[in-house]
């Protein structure tokens, strides 16, 4: 393997880490939301999903499409990144 190929790969793996798992982006959610006093009902409608499908996200069951987290992050008007990522520690 050329060493740029190892470079890659390591900072790809490095990165990786900063990735939310299912579980956590569900915990993220429930933060975000119980942050701006609305209920699942009311999220669930404004991004076109179901409420139990939206409480699936939440519960970290199901992990949401990319257009899903979009509509999320614009409906709090935040980052999408926040959903995303993780601060390094």
């Amino acid at each position: 393997m050329k060493r740029i190929d190892k470079i890659v790969t390591r900072r790809k793996e490095q990165n990786l880490r900063y990735i939310r798992n299912k579980e956590e982006l569900g915990n993220t959610l429930r933060y975000i939301r119980q942050c701006e006093d609305v209920t699942q009902a009311e999220i669930a409608e404004a991004i076109h999903v179901d409420r139990s499908t939206y409480a699936y996200y939440e519960l970290g069951k199901t992990l949401p499409s990319i257009f899903i987290l979009i509509g999320i992050a614009k409906y709090y008007k935040i980052d999408i990144r926040y959903l995303l990522t993780k601060r390094p520690k």
